[in-house]
């Protein structure tokens, strides 16, 4: 809800997806919030969230990555893939709701259902 990044599914590994095997990620059942009456940046002072934000992450499926659930100091940004693009997956967006998503936030930030990293793997399975 109100997110920066977004959610999308990322895969990795050599050994469990391989370079071209056929693998699908889903999004299924999700209800996606835009901008709410939450106001980014509170008149009271408060803490100031001036991003541009988008709801879904472009799913990606690389050779290598990071583990799920990180145990050392990772490398950062947390985002990075560090890894060459798999080839072999599809994405089913099924039964999701965006609410809420005007092009600007009130503080003339982009707000979009899909957005992008630099930082991805250089193939995005059709959406």
């Amino acid at each position: 809800m109100d997110n920066h990044l977004g959610a999308g599914p990322q895969l990795f590994g050599k050994e469990s997806i391989g370079d071209y095997k056929t693998h699908t990620m889903e999004i299924n059942h999700n209800t996606f919030y835009g901008e709410t009456e939450i106001p980014d940046c509170p008149e009271n002072g408060g803490y100031c969230i001036r991003l541009d934000k988008f709801a879904v992450f472009p799913p990606a499926s690389a050779v290598k990555g990071k583990n799920p659930h990180i145990t050392g100091t990772p490398a950062l940004p947390m985002e990075k893939i560090k890894g060459d693009s798999a080839w072999g997956p599809e994405t089913k967006m099924v039964n999701n709701t965006f609410i809420g998503f005007k092009a600007k936030t009130t503080l003339e930030k982009d707000n979009s259902i899909f957005g992008s990293s630099g930082y991805q793997a250089d193939y995005t399975p059709m959406l």
